[in-house]
C-alpha cells in the first residue's frame, strides 16, 4: 500500500491544491507533516486589518501568496461628514429600496392605491427628517470612540512601519498585493457604513495614506510583487516617491478601481502621478484593468474618459508602448473610441480585451468600427453589463449616459466582415466573442 507520508512535499502541496478548505482544516489535525502541507493552501492569502493581527500574520506569513491590506483609519471630521450625509438624505428622490420596510406590496388591495402611497411616503420622509435629532447621542459617542482610536493610531505611528518590514521579510511567497479602503460600519445601533460619508468627499479614502505606508515598508523589506490591486484610489491624493515607484516597478498585473474617473475628462488638469507610477511597470506588465465607480459596476453619470490621460502625463503625449501587454480590461466608464483606438493599435502583443459597463462617447465611431480597428493579435473580448454608443445629436459636453443609444450586441450583432462570433456564456452574464480566423473557430 502507497505510504503517502512518503510522497515528495511538493506533490503534496499540489495534492493540497484541489482539496476543499474544510478538509483542509480536517488535515492539519492529522500529524505536523500534514498540519504543514495544509498550510500553504489554506493561509496563501493573509488578510491584514491592522496592529491587532500582526502577530498571527507573522505566523502564518510565509505561506501567503497574496496580502489583502486594509487595516482601520481613522480621520478627523468623519463625523461632520456624516451628519452632512444625514441631512442631504432629506431631499433625495425615494427610490425602490427605501419602501423594503413599508409593507407596503402587501397592503390592502382593497384600499385606494392613491392613498396607500402617499401614506407610506410620509412615513419615508418622517424618518429621514427625524433621523439627524434621533442618532445625534450615538453620534457624539462616535466621536469620542474616534478620538480615542485615533490617539492609537498616532502612538502606534512608530511602531508601524517596522513591523510591517518584519512582516514583508517574513513573505517569501508573497505574489499580490490587495489594497481596499477600510470600511467603519454597525456602530452601535447605527445602521450605515463609512462609504455613506467617505463618498462626499473624493479625497477622503485611505487608499492613498495605505499604499503609501505598505510601499514604504516594501522598499526596506526589499520586497516586490508581481500582481497589485487598489480599489478607491484618488490619483491626486497618492504621492509619487521612491517607495510608491518601487511598488509599482516590474508589476505583471495592474488593477485599478478608481471611484472618481473625473481627471480622465478632456478639460481636466494632466496628472502625472498614474503616468509616473505606469512607467515603472510599463515594460513588464501583462495585465491592466481599470474600473471606475469603487466595488460595484455602474456607468458615470456623464463623461467623455481618456484613457490616454490614465496613462500618460501630456495632452498630446505620444500613446505609450506595453511591450508585453497580454490583457486590458475596462469597467465603468464613458470612453472617448478615438482615445480608446489609439492605446490598443500600439500595444504589439494585446491578445484579450474585457469591456463591462462601457459606453462609447464618439460620435460615428461606434462598436462596430472599434472592434474591426483591433490589431491582429487580438483573439478575444467579452463584453458585460450595460453597453452603449453613438450619442444622440444635440448633447451637451460630457455626454449624459442617458444621451447615448443602448447597444445589445447578440440582438443588434456586428456586421460580418468584423470577423467576430459572438458566444454567451453559461450564466448569460457575459458575452464572448473569438476571432473567426483562430484555428480551432469556424
Amino acid at each position: 500500500m502507497l505510504d503517502l507520508s512518503s510522497l515528495p512535499v511538493e506533490l503534496h502541496r499540489r495534492i493540497a491544491e484541489s482539496v476543499c478548505h474544510t478538509d483542509l482544516k480536517a488535515l492539519r489535525l492529522v500529524n505536523k507533516q500534514f498540519a504543514a502541507v495544509a498550510a500553504w493552501p489554506l493561509f496563501k492569502t493573509l488578510h491584514f486589518s491592522g496592529p491587532a493581527s500582526l502577530r498571527t500574520a507573522l505566523g502564518l506569513a510565509r505561506y501567503a501568496k497574496t496580502l489583502h491590506f486594509n487595516p482601520a483609519y481613522y480621520r478627523e471630521g468623519f463625523w461632520q461628514e456624516y451628519r452632512a450625509y444625514l441631512e442631504s438624505q432629506i431631499d433625495e428622490p425615494v427610490y425602490e429600496v427605501d419602501w423594503e420596510d413599508e409593507g407596503f406590496e402587501d397592503s390592502d388591495e382593497a384600499e385606494d392605491f392613491n392613498a396607500r402611497y402617499e401614506r407610506a411616503l410620509e412615513r419615508i420622509q418622517e424618518r429621514r427628517n427625524s433621523r439627524p435629532a434621533r442618532e445625534a447621542s450615538l453620534i457624539e459617542e462616535g466621536e469620542r470612540f474616534f478620538r480615542r482610536k485615533m490617539e492609537e493610531q498616532v502612538s502606534n505611528a512608530g511602531r508601524i512601519p517596522s513591523a510591517l518590514k518584519s512582516l514583508f521579510e517574513a513573505m517569501t511567497a508573497l505574489e499580490k498585493v490587495e489594497i481596499e479602503p477600510w470600511e467603519f460600519r454597525d456602530f452601535k445601533e447605527l445602521e450605515f457604513d463609512s462609504s455613506a460619508a467617505d463618498t462626499r468627499r473624493g479625497d477622503s479614502f485611505s487608499t492613498a495614506v495605505m499604499t503609501e505606508s505598505l510601499a514604504e515598508s516594501m522598499q526596506s523589506a526589499g520586497q516586490h510583487v508581481k500582481s497589485l490591486h487598489l480599489t478607491g484610489l484618488d490619483p491626486e491624493s497618492l504621492n509619487v516617491t521612491s517607495a510608491t515607484r518601487h511598488l509599482f516597478s516590474n508589476l505583471k498585473h495592474l488593477k485599478l478601481n478608481i471611484y472618481y474617473v473625473e481627471f480622465m475628462l478632456e478639460s481636466a488638469p494632466v496628472s502625472s502621478t498614474f503616468a509616473n507610477l505606469f512607467e515603472c511597470c510599463r515594460r513588464t506588465l501583462q495585465r491592466l484593468e481599470i474600473m471606475g465607480g469603487g466595488k460595484w459596476p455602474q456607468l458615470p453619470s456623464r463623461g467623455e474618459h481618456y484613457l490616454l490621460k490614465i496613462v500618460s502625463d501630456e495632452q498630446d503625449a505620444k500613446v505609450p508602448v506595453f511591450p508585453e501587454l497580454r490583457f486590458l480590461g475596462l469597467g465603468s466608464l464613458i470612453l472617448n473610441t478615438t482615445s480608446l483606438i489609439s492605446f490598443i493599435a500600439r500595444q504589439p502583443q494585446l491578445q484579450s480585451l474585457s469591456f463591462n459597463h462601457i459606453y462609447l462617447a464618439t460620435s460615428n465611431i461606434g462598436w462596430p468600427a472599434l472592434v474591426s480597428s483591433f490589431p491582429d493579435s487580438v483573439q478575444h473580448w467579452r463584453a458585460g453589463g450595460q453597453l452603449g454608443h453613438e450619442p444622440y445629436p444635440g448633447f451637451v459636453p460630457p455626454v449624459a449616459y442617458n444621451w447615448i443609444k443602448k447597444w445589445y450586441p447578440l440582438a443588434e450583432g456586428l456586421p460580418e466582415e468584423c470577423g467576430w462570433k459572438a458566444q454567451p456564456t453559461s450564466d448569460h452574464r457575459w458575452i464572448d466573442f473569438y476571432c473567426l480566423s483562430y484555428p480551432n473557430l469556424s
